[in-house]
């Protein structure tokens, strides 16, 4: 009966109120209202919008900071929408009752799209068609408030609705509805799914998820602006190519300092990559610096290390600063949002394919068009095409071990010490183990393009037959569930020297020079590069140094930075990779702790 509804739709929003639940939609609001400028009118739409009362709690916010907004609320229920309407006269709304997919805009699209506490109603496969009807339907961008699926979360709305509640439904739903939400993981299959990029998860309390698509800035639709014909490129102010860790906190940081920037990515947001996955905690006050809310993403922290050699012998160490732990899926994506916020332009799924410096100007050719640009970054990782075009010196060097090696990643469920990395050693390769997000473990290993070749270029085969030969190995492989259909891989990663500028590009991150990744910090080193970068490029443009003072100072701040640990790095490397040199230097170093230290020391930095 609708008098039952009403009731319901009534606690429902005095639970809104109490637990955050309309402080989570207006922080999806304002999320998005970053992306462009709310000194025009905007319109929002709640697709099973009930009562109405998300539109009245987001229009009071809207009255409060002097935004125009109209509204559209949709329900399939018309006793709701005349509920809405009894109960909201005086909102500036249009209702509509209708099931939301056989709502067209045509022309008059919504600027922003919600739901809220209506996915949880839905199967997976109806949700990932949601995700793409709102995509398709805004013109600035989406979110989504719905709950968190949890124990707590499920026991505490049960005991207040059971005390408080003189609704039925309500007593019954609300549990009900905590135990239908959904864990981050699942919010990340259904945006995958749906073929989303920027999007990104938040967890909010009380037990809250908010997803949220931005319209990348300049566009009209969906996609970036593209760029200019062959005679009228896009001019920007600075243009990087690269969209990893180096090159989205220069973005950030740039684009926070008024310049109009161009990231460049072939790949499409959130994609994996091969990576370690552990970043020292030198670098957490810098993240949470561009944005990234690191403390309330309950990440791993990271304080001991074990290295095991081949023959089974191992060493363990207290990490002198340690680290956490975090999927480059997670994190890069989480970074290209707060870049889209900031006013980046983004071109994911965007090869550069040319780039030439003429008259103090860059000039580069991609998929999505012709752009220019006065400063050229490059932060496009360990190998690259335009390492070819470059013609830089490590991509002609002769095959040798500096510069033959292949990386693998799986992303695994498995039983080990959340605070602890791990580096198991095997015949010329070693294998590194941590925990990420959502009680998964990266486990990622790197070894020689040989041992691959030796075993019919199998990658199964070769851990059977090379890598199981470590027994710590042999056990995690056999135990654990791994949770993906097949690894990420990477061949020809070179640990050989390289330069900072090419062509009068800054590099940066791997591009700029790689430390080996038993060392665990060359993530960290992308990071620092890019604040290092941001200084110089931002002294040049206040014309306090020339073109040549920037990229020669560039170069210098990064090797005073950076050489001490890439050279240790690849004196470290030296000692693994034949076995009985690994062996005996583990069985040395672990009568040592003070040097292991001092090694470990040598390979990190200080915060920045």
């Amino acid at each position: 009966p609708f008098a039952d509804i009403q009731q319901n739709m009534k606690e429902l929003n005095t639970i809104n109120t109490c637990l955050g639940g309309h402080k989570v939609s207006i922080d999806g609001v304002k999320k998005i209202l970053q992306t462009f400028s709310a000194d025009q009118p905007i319109t929002v739409c709640e697709i099973g919008c009930g009562g109405g009362d998300n539109l009245k709690a987001i229009e009071k916010w809207c009255r409060g900071n002097r935004i125009e907004a109209s509204f559209i609320g949709i329900d399939i229920k018309a006793a709701c929408i005349e509920f809405a309407q009894q109960q909201y006269p005086a909102l500036n709304a249009r209702w509509i009752t209708s099931d939301y997919k056989d709502v067209h805009f045509k022309d008059n699209k919504p600027d922003i799209i919600f739901s809220s506490l209506f996915c949880h109603h839905f199967s997976d496969d109806a949700i990932v068609n949601m995700l793409q009807w709102m995509k398709e339907n805004t013109t600035r961008g989406f979110f989504i408030n719905d709950l968190h699926r949890h124990p707590l979360a499920y026991y505490s709305i049960k005991t207040i609705t059971g005390i408080f509640s003189s609704s039925y439904l309500v007593k019954n739903d609300a549990p009900l509805s905590v135990a239908r939400g959904f864990k981050k993981k699942e919010w990340q299959t259904m945006i995958a799914e749906a073929g989303m990029s920027n999007c990104s998860i938040q967890w909010k309390w009380a037990f809250r998820h908010l997803i949220t698509y931005c319209v990348p800035p300049g566009s009209p639709g969906e996609s970036p602006p593209k760029g200019g014909s062959p005679g009228e490129p896009s001019e920007y102010d600075v243009s990087i190519i690269g969209g990893g860790l180096a090159g989205l906190a220069l973005s950030i940081q740039l684009s926070g300092n008024g310049y109009k920037v161009a990231l460049f990515e072939k790949e499409q947001y959130p994609f994996h990559k091969v990576c370690g996955e552990y970043i020292s905690l030198e670098s957490w006050a810098f993240l949470e610096s561009l944005g990234l809310p690191l403390q309330e993403m309950n990440l791993p922290i990271i304080k001991k290390l074990i290295v095991s050699s081949p023959d089974g012998n191992y060493l363990q160490q207290n990490l002198p600063l340690g680290g956490f732990g975090i999927s480059r899926y997670t994190l890069d994506n989480d970074l290209k949002n707060i870049a889209v916020a900031k006013g980046v332009s983004l071109f994911d799924h965007c090869k550069v394919e040319e780039v030439m410096f003429t008259g103090g100007q860059f000039t580069l050719e991609t998929a999505s068009g012709k752009f220019s640009s006065k400063i050229c970054c490059g932060g496009f990782g360990k190998r690259s095409n335009m390492d070819i075009r470059l013609n830089r010196n490590f991509i002609t060097q002769k095959i040798n071990r500096l510069n033959n090696y292949i990386g693998v990643k799986y992303h695994i469920k498995t039983n080990f010490p959340a605070d602890t990395i791990a580096l198991h050693n095997f015949k010329n390769g070693y294998c590194g183990i941590s925990k990420i997000e959502d009680d998964k473990f990266c486990l990622c290993y790197l070894t020689n393009a040989a041992n691959l070749k030796l075993n019919n270029n199998s990658i199964p085969a070769m851990e059977r037959n090379v890598l199981y030969k470590n027994k710590y190995l042999k056990k995690i492989f056999e135990e654990s569930e791994m949770l993906y259909k097949s690894p990420v891989t990477i061949s020809r990663i070179s640990f050989s020297k390289k330069t900072q500028v090419a062509n009068h590009i800054l590099l940066l991150g791997d591009a700029a020079g790689m430390i080996t990744p038993l060392c665990g910090n060359g993530m960290s080193m992308a990071l620092h590069g890019s604040k290092i970068a941001t200084a110089f490029i931002d002294a040049y443009f206040q014309k306090k140094m020339s073109r040549k003072e920037m990229e020669e100072g560039y170069g210098k701040r990064w090797r005073q930075t950076f050489a001490k640990r890439l050279g240790t790095g690849r004196l470290i490397q030296k000692m693994f990779g034949k076995e009985w040199v690994t062996n005996s230097f583990i069985s040395f170093m672990k009568q040592f702790p003070l040097l292991t230290k001092t090694l470990i020391k040598q390979t990190h930095g200080e915060p920045f």
